[in-house]
This record gives structure tokens, C-alpha cells and sequence, in this order.
């Protein structure tokens, strides 16, 4: 048996601001200190203290267009499962638990370009990038046994999208087309 425990403290502060009729800005700074570990004789909890929040920003360019974007410091959050090891006896698969893993965090950056035409092409576009700290994933260990731990870093990108053609404008009325 094993017995995980954490005690976590999370505050932010956010405020927003109406700079004009066609712009806003938001903005959080907050930080989490928890204190992580195995319930053990001799063993004492890791405490850590991780800051994050965002800035984004929204702006109405006209009846059609509106961009947006948003930088964030985020914190993530570990599965207390990853602490214990466990055995499958009809598959023969030893997974040892690490309780030295701690949660990853990253830097997030996302633009998004939104189009509203309610007779033609409607949709949104948002590339993003994601710089992963300390992310979590499946290693090796010394033992030759595998299990939950940390790389050192990661990125993640790309661009997600979705739009809405009408027909209807151009001779087949009902008719659309949906993309993701």
C-alpha cells in the first residue's frame, strides 16, 4: 500500500481593461506551492513553488474580423498513480512507480484569427507554440524497468483551424461545408 498526499495552495489576481470599443486586455499573475510526497517512515514531502498566469489581448477589427492572443505560464499536475509501481501477472509488465517525478510546466503562446460572414466562409485559424518544462512521459530506468518521469524539455506547435462554407449565395441554398 502506498499513500500519497498533497497539500496545495493556488491564488491568482486578474484584471481586465476596456481600452476602446475594439480592444480589450486581460491579465493574471498568480503562483501554486504544494508540498508532494509519498507517506512513508523517513520520507519528506517536496514542496514547490511555481508561478504563472497570462496576458491576452482581443481586438475587434471590424463587423468581420477579430484577432486575439494570449501568452500563459502554466502549471500542470500529476497523476498520484505515477508514484506506484504495479505489476500485470498475466501480461508479465512491471511498471515502477517515481516519486521523484514533479509537474511539468510551460510557456503557451496562441494567436487566433477569426472571420464571421454569415453569406459566405466563416471560421477561425490559431497557430500556437508550447515550450514544455520538465514535461511527463514514460522512461527508462537504471533497473531496466520503465515508468513515469521527466525529459527535460519539449515544444509543441501547430495550427489549429475549422471553417463554415455557405452555399447558399451561390445558387444551392442550405447547402454547407464544414472543415476542422
Amino acid at each position: 500500500d502506498v499513500l500519497v498526499e498533497e497539500d496545495r495552495f493556488d491564488f491568482r489576481l486578474t484584471d481586465s481593461w476596456t481600452i476602446s470599443n475594439s480592444f480589450n486586455l486581460q491579465a493574471s499573475i498568480g503562483a501554486e506551492f504544494s508540498s508532494l510526497g509519498v507517506v512513508a517512515p523517513g520520507e519528506e514531502p517536496r514542496e514547490f513553488f511555481r508561478p504563472k498566469g497570462f496576458l491576452a489581448a482581443s481586438w475587434t477589427a471590424s463587423n468581420m474580423y477579430s484577432y486575439r492572443a494570449r501568452l500563459e505560464r502554466e502549471v500542470g499536475q500529476l497523476d498520484f498513480g505515477d508514484f506506484v509501481s504495479t505489476r500485470s501477472l498475466a501480461d508479465e509488465i512491471i511498471t515502477s512507480g517515481n516519486d521523484e517525478i514533479i509537474p511539468e510546466q510551460s510557456w503557451n503562446l496562441s494567436i487566433e484569427i477569426e472571420r464571421t460572414d454569415p453569406t459566405l466562409l466563416s471560421g477561425r485559424i490559431s497557430p500556437f507554440y508550447e515550450r514544455i518544462e520538465d514535461p511527463n512521459d514514460r522512461v527508462l530506468f537504471s533497473d531496466g524497468t520503465e515508468g513515469p518521469g521527466n525529459l527535460d524539455t519539449a515544444e509543441r506547435w501547430g495550427i489549429e483551424a475549422e471553417a463554415t462554407l455557405l452555399f447558399d449565395t451561390i445558387g444551392v441554398p442550405g447547402l454547407r461545408l464544414e472543415g476542422f
